[in-house]
């Protein structure tokens, strides 16, 4: 095989994920607020990626926040791996 013809392949970025993701922003900012009150410190991409995953058991894209930051965490701990400190 010639070596010198190959070419490297690259997956395209997912623009559809960004945009989800920049849609998103309020909501994330929302979940991390959300979180302060108890201690917990959460990063956007970990409050983003806990909401996306919650909302995949609902069969959803992104499901709307809850009202009530008292009701994202209860949604949202069984996907997040709190340390004590």
């Amino acid at each position: 095989m010639d070596h010198s013809r190959l070419r490297i392949a690259r997956v395209l970025p997912d623009e559809i994920a960004e945009r989800r993701r920049a849609e998103a922003s309020d909501d994330v900012a929302a979940i991390v607020q959300a979180f302060r009150p108890d201690g917990v410190l959460i990063s956007d991409d970990d409050a983003y990626e806990a909401w996306r995953r919650f909302s995949d058991t609902h069969s959803a894209g992104w499901l709307a926040l809850y009202d009530n930051p008292a009701d994202i965490r209860a949604r949202l701990l069984p996907f997040l791996e709190v340390e004590e400190g």
